[in-house]
């Protein structure tokens, strides 16, 4: 029947059930939800089945670097746990399939350009977010490079530029899409601990060692600082 109450928590599950807030009433959809309805869900509009009711909260997840790896596994599990996904990345073409094979699931979710190896690409894509209007519950900064050498398009050592800061630009400026309640994952390696400090001068040049193994170590123990500080705030 038609749910009790002035608004609705939705939850996106494999039976597309919708809850009712302070009631008892469930309603379960005959199939998973489509990926129309989501979008209009997302954009604040009523529910299909009830004109009356009014979205308060779809839950929304974003994740970089989707296209394979810990990322891809990442946002398959968010999918599935009923975030709607928003898929960042440098390839359309090599994230497409990962978003084809969530939305197969029953899943949603979405692509957003950005290149972590330029800070105006990550300021572009935070604000293109922010300009949906939709709240972030969830944001996995998960992308990164590693064994190579070289510098990003902002002159940063690429390790440094790509795992730390392009995360950070983008971390900073999607501040007013968090919520209480919101989450932010930084993804870190162990390699973190061969790093005994930051040369703040070496990681604005390219690349010293041969391998990169050292730069990417600092640029995880960047990632792990930097964590560590978003947690006091």
């Amino acid at each position: 029947g038609e749910p009790r109450g002035e608004t609705i928590d939705l939850q996106i599950r494999d039976c597309a059930v919708v809850e009712v807030q302070g009631g008892l009433t469930t309603s379960a959809l005959p199939e998973p939800l489509r990926q129309e309805e989501l979008v209009r869900i997302q954009n604040g509009g009523p529910l299909s089945h009830c004109t009356k009711c009014t979205v308060t909260h779809v839950r929304i997840a974003m994740v970089t670097g989707v296209s394979s790896g810990i990322g891809a596994a990442t946002a398959t599990a968010l999918a599935r746990l009923g975030y709607h996904v928003v898929a960042a990345g440098r390839s359309e073409e090599r994230t497409e399939p990962v978003v084809e094979q969530m939305r197969a699931h029953g899943g949603s979710a979405e692509f957003l350009d950005l290149d972590l190896a330029s800070l105006d690409s990550a300021r572009v894509a935070a604000d293109r977010f922010l300009a949906t209007g939709r709240a972030l519950d969830v944001l996995v900064d998960n992308a990164g490079v590693g064994g190579i050498r070289g510098t990003t398009s902002d002159g940063f050592e690429i390790h440094f530029g790509v795992n730390h800061l392009g995360h950070f630009m983008l971390t900073r400026h999607l501040e007013p899409a968090f919520r209480t309640g919101s989450r932010i994952v930084v993804v870190s390696s162990e390699v973190h601990r061969r790093a005994t400090g930051i040369d703040w001068e070496r990681v604005q040049k390219k690349s010293r060692s041969i391998a990169g193994f050292t730069e990417y170590g600092i640029s995880k123990l960047s990632n792990i600082l930097f964590a560590r500080r978003l947690a006091q705030l």
